[in-house]
């Protein structure tokens, strides 16, 4: 068995403070009280206490040889000290576990509690366990796929009906300047034939007007856009509406074209025969009436010089446009000459330049005569190869 002081080595005491003076040493010195047990004598006394208590229990074998250590060990941990080393508080009875600690900021441990039940309801919808059916997706879903299949099948039809409608317009509006090519054929007669008055030439103008309104209707026409389909989406309809939209600007080109030639016609057939417009000539004249008659001839070239100017550059009558740009530029010089003839008494020469500018103006009416009868027939087959092509057109807007 170990000594005492291994065991006070073992179970290390916290120094205690030294008793008050009361004279109890004095005391135990003479005899008359007894002295106090030192530290190794209650150790000592101590540990003869817990040896016969061991002994004396009989539900406990005595331990082995081999057991020592572990029998001294377990007295190390039974035996607790209450601060004096002349008194024990050790028990023999097992020790009991103390209770855990209390948590940090309690004095005292919480008692067990019972995990409340949570109300499924209670929580978000995206936290629970059992998903419901989202039925506001699925008619969304169910929304579209019916909108889609309504579309495949009604909007190919919807475009079949606008294209039908399309086509009919554009029939319409051909149909129109087709029926209207008589009129168009008497107006071109008013303005070409030498024959007719100024009043019958001027009767053509409405026609070329309504004429170009009619253009103008086919052109519209062909400018409607086709409807859009899908690009997965195939239409015939549509697709053959294309080319006849292109015809009928084409033939709207055409007949617009017919109607602004038939106006160049029309000024210059109205228009030549305006020059050199010099009223009634004289051979002899006064002072005064030399006069006049110079004012009157400078009016005149400068109305005839604007009149030619304003002339429509068309093929068809470019060699009148150079006759009477020449006309104009020797009718300028003519009045110097005639005027001088007048004012020297000069008859002979007098007579000379009104027959010059008689003459002049003939050639000027002749020039004219014969680039509208050309003019004429050039017109005349337009318009019979326009009827041709609206026919065939209408032809086709029909099938």
């Amino acid at each position: 068995m170990d000594s005492p002081t291994e065991w006070i080595g073992l179970a290390k005491q916290p120094p205690q403070k030294p008793a008050q003076d009361d004279g109890t040493w004095f005391l135990e010195a003479v005899g008359a009280k007894t002295p106090s047990p030192t530290p190794i004598e209650a150790v000592e006394e101590l540990t003869r206490e817990n040896a016969i208590a061991e002994l004396d229990s009989p539900a406990e074998p005595p331990p082995a040889h081999g057991d020592t250590a572990s029998v001294r060990h377990e007295q190390i941990e039974r035996i607790t000290f209450d601060g004096d080393p002349g008194t024990s508080t050790s028990t023999f009875a097992p020790i009991p576990e103390p209770p855990p600690p209390p948590l940090l900021g309690s004095e005292t441990a919480p008692p067990d509690t019972p995990e409340p039940e949570f109300d499924e309801t209670l929580l978000a919808p995206a936290l629970r366990t059992r998903r419901r059916f989202r039925w506001p997706v699925a008619i969304a879903l169910i929304t579209v796929l019916v909108a889609v299949g309504v579309a495949v099948v009604w909007l190919p039809r919807a475009a079949d009906q606008e294209a039908l409608a399309i086509r009919q317009t554009n029939y319409d509006a051909t149909l129109q300047v087709r029926s209207f090519l008589p009129e168009v054929q008497g107006a071109l007669d008013a303005i070409t034939n030498p024959e007719s008055t100024n009043d019958q030439a001027a009767g053509a103008i409405p026609t070329l007007s309504q004429l170009s309104s009619q253009a103008s209707t086919l052109s519209d026409a062909a400018a409607i856009p086709p409807p859009t389909l899908f690009p997965f989406v195939p239409s015939d309809s549509l697709d053959a509406l294309v080319p006849l939209q292109e015809r009928s600007n084409i033939l709207a080109s055409d007949t617009a074209e017919i109607a602004r030639r038939l106006g160049h016609g029309y000024v210059y057939r109205t228009s030549i025969p305006q020059l050199l417009a010099t009223g009634v000539l004289v051979t002899e004249a006064s002072t005064q009436q030399i006069n006049a008659i110079a004012v009157d001839l400078a009016s005149s070239l400068a109305d005839d010089a604007g009149v030619v100017g304003d002339l429509p550059n068309d093929p068809s009558f470019a060699g009148v446009t150079q006759g009477a740009a020449l006309a104009i530029e020797r009718y300028s010089q003519w009045q110097d000459e005639y005027l001088a003839a007048l004012a020297s008494g000069d008859a002979a020469a007098a007579t000379g330049f009104i027959a010059e500018i008689a003459a002049m103006r003939d050639d000027l009416a002749s020039i004219n005569s014969e680039a509208l009868l050309a003019f004429r027939t050039e017109m005349d087959g337009r318009v019979l190869s326009l009827a041709d092509q609206l026919d065939e057109h209408l032809s086709d807007l029909a099938r």
